[in-house]
């Protein structure tokens, strides 16, 4: 059994696309994954904060660990 799976796209040009599994369901858990707007919220704050510096330096944040 293929782990490929098919995409069809009907319109003025036809087209087909393959993706392994793995990769369809990557791409479903990313597209519900954007569709939680209290993660939208969190990315977009995380933003904010890298742009405005509030960031530790990861040797910092693992000696303390």
């Amino acid at each position: 059994m293929s782990e490929t799976n098919s995409i069809y796209r009907y319109g003025k040009m036809s087209q087909m696309i393959h993706i392994t599994k793995k990769e369809y369901e990557e791409m479903k858990a990313t597209i519900e994954t954007l569709q939680d707007q209290e993660v939208l919220e969190q990315i977009a704050r995380s933003e904010k904060e890298i742009l405005e510096g509030k960031t530790h330096k990861w040797k910092d944040v693992r000696d303390k660990l």
